[in-house]
């Protein structure tokens, strides 16, 4: 079987071995991958070859495209010089054809990203190449009606357009042959997944673990925290990262030094969370929580939404905890005890590090998701039936 993953930019705090993992892990299964991405989103270790070079027409006027290929064992590349999403989603329809033409088919595209359903309509439309649709956050992606009529797609139905903007997420969701719940927010089936019963699946927040551990392998993490304190002229005990500055204007002892990594590249996010003692999250997509405990800082998150399903809390399961959980706004008071757990118990904590680690690496890595893509791709897909409950609780109403 061959599949297609579309990724003409990466997601959040993917990284460019992102897909590549995903690939090279799904070849276990036998599944052969083929990667449609831009030349600047992904480079490997190997000279690229000319594939094809033709022309698109967008807004009625003729642009030029290159496609070139790389190989890495059983995955292919194909690196498109075109940025923008409708002549992306063009060029990928004219890669299709012309493996149609050497007939080499592929049987199926995993979108994970509703910006690039274009892409995915036209073979859909030209080609019969049903897709999947991961979704990994709920937004609202809008893109303006005239882009699909100038690819001569099928009109949106009505219920996807607002003004003159068709919904994205909602039509890849309905176009899907399936749609794969990779929120981590069961909250979301009564406000949106629940539309798309038949094609639903729920499946898990995955990252690429081995980037924002890799690192944190190699030495002493003391050691990089007292390095990255001298580099910042800093006299302070405890390093805490967290994502906004609104955090900083807390109250909290001299020991803590707080630094917010809104405006951080991924490398300097990698670097601090591999140093940092504490990650105060916040409520929303569960990517970044996952990061920070794949690096060794140990997570500081509210008591709500995915984090209570990831965490173990130290206050209700001191032997297997894998972090801290905090009512509403209270993170000051729970990072204050996490303080006086590093000081009357540091060997506990360290466990507590190691398990939070190890957590990520078992379950929501790129090879821990390969098995449930593999059936899914197959069509062996788990769908959810809401009218079925293996537990004595009713599920969730339709509403």
């Amino acid at each position: 079987m061959r599949v297609g993953l579309i990724c003409r930019t990466l997601h959040g705090i993917d990284t460019n071995s992102t897909l590549l993992q995903l690939a090279e892990a799904l070849s276990t299964y036998n599944v052969e991958c083929d990667i449609f991405t831009t030349v600047d989103a992904m480079k490997i270790q190997q000279r690229p070859t000319h594939f094809a070079s033709f022309f698109v027409v967008v807004g009625g006027q003729l642009q030029p495209v290159v496609v070139t290929e790389q190989h890495r064992e059983t995955v292919r590349i194909f690196s498109i010089a075109a940025t923008e999403t409708v002549p992306f989603a063009a060029t990928v329809a004219g890669i299709m054809g012309k493996l149609l033409a050497r007939e080499e088919k592929i049987d199926l595209l995993h979108l994970t990203n509703a910006e690039d359903v274009c892409a995915t309509l036209l073979c859909q439309q030209y080609y019969r190449t049903p897709f999947v649709y991961s979704v990994r956050e709920r937004v609202e992606i809008k893109q303006v009606k005239h882009e699909f009529t100038g690819l001569h797609l099928h009109f949106p139905a009505e219920q996807f357009i607002v003004g003159d903007f068709v919904l994205n997420q909602q039509l890849a969701a309905s176009k899907a042959s399936y749609l794969l719940d990779e929120t981590g927010d069961s909250r979301l089936w009564n406000s949106f997944f629940c539309t798309y019963a038949g094609k639903y699946v729920e499946s898990i927040p995955s990252i690429n673990t081995s980037y924002w551990a890799t690192q944190a392998a190699e030495g002493s993490r003391l050691m990089r925290k007292q390095e990255f304190l001298q580099e910042q002229g800093c006299a302070h005990k405890i390093v805490v990262a967290c994502e906004q500055k609104r955090y900083l204007s807390a109250e909290l002892e001299p020991d803590f030094l707080l630094i917010a990594m809104g405006n951080l590249t991924r490398e300097e996010r990698r670097k601090l969370l591999q140093c940092a003692d504490y990650y105060v999250a916040e409520e929303g997509p569960p990517d970044k929580l996952l990061a920070a405990m794949a690096a060794g800082s140990i997570p500081i998150a509210p008591r709500k939404g995915f984090a209570t399903q990831l965490i173990h809390d130290e206050a209700l399961q001191a032997t297997q905890s894998t972090g801290y959980l905090y009512q509403e706004e209270d993170w000051v008071a729970t990072l204050q005890r996490a303080k006086v757990d590093m000081e009357t118990r540091p060997e506990w904590q360290q466990a507590l590090r190691q398990r939070a680690t190890m957590r990520i690496r078992d379950h929501y890595s790129m090879q821990a998701v390969t098995p449930l893509y593999d059936r899914v791709y197959r069509g062996f897909a788990p769908v959810r039936l809401p009218f079925i409950t293996e537990g004595e609780q009713p599920p969730a109403p339709l509403v």
